[in-house]
């Protein structure tokens, strides 16, 4: 994991409010984080190392489940 990766993703999880997520929602923030980091040069496979595997489940884990 890149210490860009975990910087970003350290960013933008303290940008977001801590209201929970439904499961649609955290695949479209997951989209989304994923295209911003590509685009600020971070690889996706250090982002996804940086969430613990899969960013779905690290948004889900991070600020809870409304589903």
């Amino acid at each position: 994991m890149s210490s860009l990766a975990d910087d970003f993703l350290t960013e933008w999880t303290l940008k977001r409010d801590n209201a929970p997520l439904s499961h649609q929602d955290a695949v479209l923030a997951a989209d989304r984080w994923e295209a911003e980091a590509i685009e600020n040069g971070v690889d996706p496979d250090d982002l996804r190392a940086a969430a613990g595997g899969d960013l779905v489940a690290y948004l889900l884990r991070t600020f809870g489940t409304e589903d």
